[in-house]
């Protein structure tokens, strides 16, 4: 029943009031007005539940009726505007009611009434993540990088079903009991391969330029940005220089020029969230893949050193091996060397007593020969070990 209850008196037009009947939803209270719709608690009726509803609502080019609450075009020039707003907004709803991913708030339905469209929610349990997370003076990478990698993994489904986000910022994540993120508030989401959009639909300190202008290319880096700049928040606890104003002086101090950050996070882990920030859109992320790649080794746990007993060097004796002898013996003579250690006892023998002194002399000259070949065996086989 699209009407107004007759005990409801409208005080302010640009939402809908407590107590609005909108089909099977009961309005209760307005949660948040952003630039491309507002949000709504509402009770739906069948089912017994608290939902969330957003309602399509560009306000640069949208009014509200104030005798019927219907919503429409703000002038006659903005009526194609507006009706290509619409047609997105339901678009994209579509695709949101069959996404399905533990990061991203799921959408139950979507449906057109006033004049607009709207979607509807579950009502999720959590915190914003700026009233969850530690403070700037305790977070650290420990606590940081998982949530930002599962908030990456997100992002990454997300982008890879063709849309955006493009409205990043802590309050449009809530942080779970168990410290998983989740992101919400998809009211500025569109298609990442549109050409039409509507100006001034960032949120200064957390968008990326190309969010304010008309024809600013969007992309996954634009989502990334944002993202960048959430960490920078809640490492920093200072909302980042706007984008616009960084195009033409960028006074914005990089997370790893901050010496107060040190012992907390590693100037890596830091690094990727600066280049995420990058005012050119060429030198951030272009995918969450990119920098969820660049975190993973940073975050791998460290395989346990390999003890030396197990290196090729210590490896079990191989058959022939175990076959050596381990005393030395005549077998491990260099043949040659042994013979002209007899031959050479054999020809000063013969020098000095003739043909019985060579055959003494060719035994004197084999004993030389086993034991300076034996001592020399030695010797070589403490150095080698």
């Amino acid at each position: 029943m699209n009407n107004i209850p007759p005990a409801v008196t409208v005080i302010n037009s640009s939402e809908l009031p407590k107590g609005y009947e909108l089909l099977n939803y009961v309005i209760e209270r307005k949660l948040g007005h952003g630039g491309f719709g507002v949000t709504y608690l509402a009770h739906e009726v069948v089912t017994d539940r608290t939902v969330v509803i957003k309602e399509n609502f560009p306000r640069e080019c949208s009014q509200r009726h104030t005798t019927n609450l219907t919503v429409g075009p703000s002038s006659a020039e903005d009526k194609e505007l507006y009706e290509w707003a619409l047609t997105r907004f339901l678009d994209e709803a579509k695709v949101l009611v069959r996404l399905s991913h533990p990061g991203i708030v799921p959408v139950l339905t979507a449906f057109k009434a006033l004049g607009t469209a709207y979607y509807v929610m579950p009502q999720v349990e959590g915190k914003e993540i700026h009233k969850a997370a530690p403070s700037p003076q305790t977070i650290n990478e420990e606590w940081l990088s998982p949530v930002l990698q599962k908030l990456l993994e997100a992002l990454d489904y997300l982008h890879g079903k063709g849309l955006l986000h493009r409205d990043i910022k802590p309050s449009n994540i809530l942080l779970r009991e168990d410290d998983s993120p989740l992101l919400i508030d998809f009211g500025t989401a569109r298609s990442s391969d549109a050409t039409h959009t509507l100006t001034r639909i960032g949120s200064p300190g957390f968008s990326p330029s190309e969010q304010f202008t008309a024809h600013g290319k969007n992309g996954a880096w634009t989502d990334l940005y944002s993202l960048g700049a959430t960490c920078y928040y809640l490492i920093t606890g200072e909302v980042p220089q706007d984008a616009v104003g960084r195009m033409e002086e960028d006074e914005l101090l990089l997370l790893t020029e901050r010496k107060e950050l040190q012992g907390r996070f590693s100037s890596d882990f830091l690094g990727t969230i600066d280049k995420a920030m990058r005012v050119p859109r060429k030198d951030r992320w272009q995918s969450a893949q990119e920098w969820l790649e660049k975190l993973a080794p940073a975050h791998t746990p460290v395989q346990p050193h390999t003890p030396e007993k197990d290196s090729p060097a210590a490896e079990p004796l191989t058959t022939q091996q175990a076959d050596e002898p381990d005393d030395w013996s005549l077998g491990c003579l260099p043949t040659g060397t042994f013979f002209l250690c007899i031959l050479g006892g054999l020809g000063i023998g013969r020098l000095i007593g003739g043909a019985d002194g060579g055959a003494i002399g060719a035994f004197i000259g084999f004993v030389i020969g086993v034991v300076v070949l034996s001592m020399t065996t030695s010797k070589s086989g403490r150095a080698g070990n």
